[in-house]
């Protein structure tokens, strides 16, 4: 297993020691990746590369995260994966950045990265807008539609209980004259 990565990492000196950084982020410290999913499995994963590249530093590699979600067409838990590869660029002395050149990684006041944040965003931003199985086939057939058929039985029962139901079908008394 690889090692689990410093708190913040500073990215001039990841360069002068051989610019590159392997690692985990445990998934005990994901606080808000486990709020935003049902279960995170794993550790978050982290292959870097820094390069100098004028005034900045590109970060280019991989991440890796295993979580699980909650499928939204049948309600079954399902495993999602990330293995996803990373292209940032940082400056280090705070010059300004121009959109052309690629995302830009904010470093904090010290011109660090704050590795856990980080890896958190990364991860939240790779979870689905809406979680559900790749392939519906994999969904249990009985409880696809399942929150539809409880809406409508709930508002068919909420009807009955409506004491006045009836005038708003048109009935009444005098129906029959």
């Amino acid at each position: 297993m690889s090692a689990v990565l410093p708190s913040s990492i500073d990215p001039r000196r990841a360069l002068r020691e051989g610019g590159r950084l392997d690692g985990r982020w445990p998934a005990a410290q994901c606080g808000r990746l486990a709020a935003a999913v049902e279960r995170v499995l794993d550790d978050i994963g982290l292959s870097l590369t820094l390069n100098a590249r004028g005034r900045a530093i590109a970060l280019g590699g991989r991440i890796t995260a295993r979580v699980e979600l909650i499928c939204q067409r049948c309600l079954a838990r399902f495993e999602w994966r990330i293995d996803d590869e990373l292209d940032l660029i940082v400056y280090p002395d705070g010059a300004p950045a121009r959109e052309e050149e690629g995302d830009v990684l904010e470093l904090d006041d010290e011109g660090r990265i704050a590795t856990g944040a980080w890896l958190e965003d990364e991860v939240l931003l790779r979870l689905p807008l809406i979680a559900r199985h790749a392939e519906a086939a994999a969904c249990d057939p009985g409880m696809i539609g399942l929150a539809d058929r409880l809406r409508a039985e709930a508002e068919a029962a909420r009807a009955a209980a409506n004491p006045f139901a009836v005038l708003a079908r048109g009935g009444g008394r005098n129906d029959d004259v």
